[in-house]
C-alpha cells in the first residue's frame, strides 16, 4: 500500500477515534442530565439533573393564600408557609427522564409542559384554621335571644340567625385546599344556619311583648286645664327590675313598683301644689306683690293617688285618666289655682275688688285691721270657708251684729260695718277693725250673692313691692 493510501487511512481513522471520543465525551456528560434541546414549563433543561430543573420550576410557583369569607364580607387568610405548603415536580421530572434514556438518544430534546404536585401539613392547616380570628372571636357570640336596654327603651337582640356551623366551616376549608381552592366562601358553601329558640330565648320574646303592651298604657292626669301624660320613660320606672335592669316577670305578669309610682305623683304634686306656698302676685292696679302662705290653695294627696295608680295597674286598666286626689283643693286647679274669679284687698289703698271672668264688678273703699292697736289684716292668700247672714261677732270688748258673714282665715272675715259712715283713706291705721274687712253695708250685700264657698280671696300690702 503506498504512502498515499496510508495517508489517508490513518486520517479517516483519526477522524472516527475523535468522532468516538467526542461521542463518549457527549453521553458521559449527559447520563445524568437531560438531553439535548430540552424544555420543560419554559426552563432549559439540557445537561441538567433532575433536582436542579426542579427547583428552578418550583421556584416560578406562588405559595397560594387561603381566604376564608364570612357572611358579612370580611376576608381572613392563612398564609400557605404556615402550615408548610410546598410545590414538587421531582415525579414528573423522573418520567421524562426514563423516556429520553430509553431512547438512548442524546439529542432527544423535546418541549413538555407538567404540573407540580402540591404538599402541606394538613393537621398544621387544622390548627391556624382554629387559631384564626374568625372562631375565636365567635368563640363569645353563643347564639341566644337577649332583652337590653340601650338608654332610651328595651331592645332584643335575636343571634339565632345565620350561626357559623364550625365544624362544616372547618371541614369546608379543608375540602378546598386539598382540591386546590384557596378562596371559600363560608355563605356560598352554606356553612350558616339558624338555632331553634330554646324555652327560655321564647320567655325573651314574651317579656319584650309584655313590656312594650305596658308602655302602651296611658296614665293622664287632669289638673284644671292642663294635662299631664306619663311618658314611656317614667312608666318604665314604675316596673320592678333585676340587678341588670331588665324588668321582673313573674307567672307571666311585670311586677310594678310602686316606689316609683309615688315618685311620679310627688313630682306632680311639686309642679302643681299651691296650697300655703309664698306668691308672687300681679295684682288688679299693675303692682307686684310677695304674698306669703294662707290657707288656699291645692294639695295633691300622694299616697292616696299613688295607691289609685298601682291598684289601676294591678287590675290591667290600660288608660287612666282622671284627676289626682286630693287632701285639699282650691277652687281652681293647675298652675292659676286663683283663676279668673276672686277676690283681692289691698291693704295699702284700702280697696276690695271682686273681680268674675277677669273683670271687676265691685270695686269699693274698706277698712281693714287697726295698725296702732296691732290688729293688723294679715297678708294671705285664702278662701272662703262659710257664709251666714245676721250674725254677732264677739270677742274682747266688743258685740257687733252683722247682716253679712264671710269668714275667710280663722277669725278673719268680710262683714259689712254699719256703724262706720266712712271707709278708706288711712282710717284703718289708727281706728281699724279687730283683722276683718269692714265693708260699706249696700256693697255687701251685692259681695255676698255674688260669691260662694271655696271662692279665693287675695289679701296684700304694696308696702316695699315694686310696680312693673
Amino acid at each position: 500500500m503506498n504512502k498515499k493510501w496510508r495517508k489517508y487511512l490513518l486520517i479517516i481513522a483519526s477522524v472516527v477515534i475523535l468522532s468516538l471520543v467526542g461521542l463518549l465525551i457527549i453521553l458521559l456528560h449527559y447520563q445524568n442530565g437531560f438531553g439535548y434541546g430540552t424544555w420543560i414549563n419554559g426552563v432549559y433543561c439540557t445537561g441538567k439533573s433532575v433536582n436542579t430543573v426542579n427547583d428552578e420550576i418550583v421556584s416560578e410557583y406562588p405559595i397560594p393564600t387561603v381566604v376564608i369569607k364570612t357572611i358579612d364580607g370580611k376576608e381572613y387568610e392563612i398564609e400557605g408557609t404556615k402550615f408548610g405548603f410546598y410545590y414538587d415536580c421531582i415525579s414528573e421530572l423522573k418520567k421524562i427522564m426514563e423516556l429520553q434514556d430509553e431512547s438512548v438518544n442524546v439529542f432527544s430534546g423535546a418541549e413538555y409542559e407538567i404540573i407540580g404536585e402540591r404538599f402541606y401539613d394538613e393537621e398544621q392547616l387544622l390548627s391556624e384554621i382554629h387559631h384564626m380570628k374568625l372562631f375565636t372571636d365567635s368563640a363569645d357570640l353563643a347564639p341566644g335571644v337577649t332583652l337590653s336596654w340601650d338608654g332610651e327603651k328595651y331592645m332584643v337582640s335575636d343571634t339565632t340567625h345565620d350561626v357559623l356551623n364550625k365544624m362544616k366551616a372547618v371541614d369546608c376549608i379543608l375540602d378546598s385546599v386539598r382540591e386546590g381552592n384557596y378562596f371559600i366562601d363560608l355563605y356560598e358553601k352554606s356553612c350558616y344556619e339558624d338555632v331553634a329558640y330554646t324555652d327560655d330565648m321564647k320567655q325573651v320574646f314574651i317579656l319584650y311583648d309584655l313590656i312594650s303592651k305596658f308602655l302602651e298604657i296611658k296614665v293622664e292626669h287632669i289638673v284644671g286645664v292642663e294635662h299631664e301624660i306619663a311618658p314611656k320613660s317614667e312608666l318604665l320606672n314604675w316596673l320592678e327590675k333585676d340587678a341588670n335592669g331588665i324588668p321582673v316577670c313573674v307567672d307571666g305578669k311585670l311586677q310594678i313598683d310602686k316606689e316609683g309610682i309615688l315618685s311620679y305623683v310627688s313630682n306632680l304634686a311639686s309642679e302643681y301644689d299651691t296650697y300655703n306656698v309664698v306668691r308672687e302676685y300681679d295684682t288688679i292696679t299693675g303692682m307686684k306683690a310677695v304674698i306669703p302662705g294662707g290657707n288656699y290653695g291645692n294639695q295633691i294627696n300622694v299616697e292616696a293617688e299613688t295607691e289609685i295608680i298601682y291598684q289601676s295597674l294591678l287590675d290591667g286598666e290600660t288608660e287612666i285618666i282622671r284627676e289626682p286626689a286630693y287632701s285639699q283643693k282650691a277652687y281652681y286647679q293647675g298652675h292659676d289655682d286663683i283663676g279668673p274669679d276672686f277676690i283681692e284687698v289691698d291693704i295699702t289703698n284700702q280697696k276690695l275688688y271682686l273681680v268674675k271672668d277677669n273683670v271687676i264688678l265691685i270695686e269699693t273703699d274698706i277698712v281693714t285691721g287697726s295698725v296702732d292697736s296691732g290688729w293688723d289684716t294679715p297678708e294671705l292668700v285664702c278662701t272662703v270657708y262659710s257664709m251666714s247672714r245676721n250674725r254677732v261677732l264677739r270677742g274682747p270688748g266688743y258685740e257687733s251684729p252683722v247682716s253679712y258673714w264671710v269668714p275667710v282665715y280663722g277669725d278673719i272675715g268680710l262683714h259689712d260695718a254699719s256703724w262706720r259712715s266712712k271707709f278708706g283713706g288711712e282710717i284703718y291705721k289708727k281706728n281699724g277693725s279687730h283683722g276683718c274687712i269692714n265693708i260699706p253695708s249696700e256693697v255687701m250685700d251685692d259681695i255676698y250673692y255674688s260669691i260662694e264657698i271655696g271662692y279665693p280671696v287675695i289679701i296684700y300690702s304694696l308696702v316695699d313691692n315694686i310696680q312693673e
